[in-house]
């Protein structure tokens, strides 16, 4: 374990089996390789020896998968005692024994240690290790979500507003210029799948070029002057 946290630049976390029933979209394989291929260009000029950190609820097809279609890099996983990768998929059952629990926190301390994280903000381990690499040293520019943005809290919906018109196709969402987008961070909604709505109550996908961020105030409670 100390040999990969001291030899790992790159780092993902794949979620997988019941996340993808309710909350969330499969996100392939190739979309988090796409940034891994990035950072190894900017920082390291070449790909031919780059080492990859996988942790993942479903290892068993997700490392043969990432084997197959990118052979030039070497992918790394925590391997659990006498047990083949192919049986590596776990279950929701099975997240609750102490092996799981020890792999879980094993992972965490790989993830955040690697120079570069890709993950999901929609998972809960995406979210934590961000927040265990800033523990450590400013990690804005060192993780990367595949699907949602980091949120104050998942209750609390995201503000866009439109910098130019988009006549969506199937699924995607249309809207003119100036128009404020309303994106629903909440599991039950189609919006924590990537959609936003719009002001006619229209819901889809849309490309977040085309839209700036509004950032509307958060109530606090202020401190008070009183020791």
């Amino acid at each position: 374990m100390l040999y990969i946290m001291n030899n790992i630049h790159c780092s993902v976390h794949v979620r997988r089996t019941d996340k993808l029933v309710e909350e969330a979209r499969k996100c392939e394989i190739e979309v988090y390789m796409e940034h891994v291929i990035d950072w190894y260009d900017r920082h390291v000029g070449s790909v031919e020896s780059g080492r990859v950190y996988v942790a993942s609820d479903d290892l068993a097809s997700v490392i043969p998968e990432a084997r197959s279609k990118y052979p030039s890099f070497t992918f790394l996983y925590l391997a659990e005692d006498k047990k083949p990768l192919k049986d590596m998929t776990q279950t929701v059952k099975g997240r609750e024994t102490e092996e799981e629990l020890v792999s879980l926190v094993c992972d965490l301390m790989i993830l955040s240690r690697s120079d570069y994280f890709i993950g999901t903000y929609s998972s809960n381990i995406g979210r934590l290790v961000v927040q265990l690499m800033h523990s450590v040293d400013d990690a804005t520019f060192k993780t990367r979500s595949v699907d949602q943005q980091m949120s104050f809290r998942l209750g609390i919906p995201l503000y866009y507003r439109s910098t130019e018109a988009h006549f969506g196709q199937e699924g995607e969402l249309s809207f003119n210029a100036g128009e404020r987008i309303v994106l629903q961070p909440f599991v039950e909604s189609p919006a924590y799948k990537g959609f936003g709505t719009n002001r006619a109550g229209h819901y889809g996908s849309f490309p977040m070029y085309k839209v700036e961020k509004i950032l509307p105030p958060v109530p606090y409670l202020a401190l008070s002057n009183k020791v």
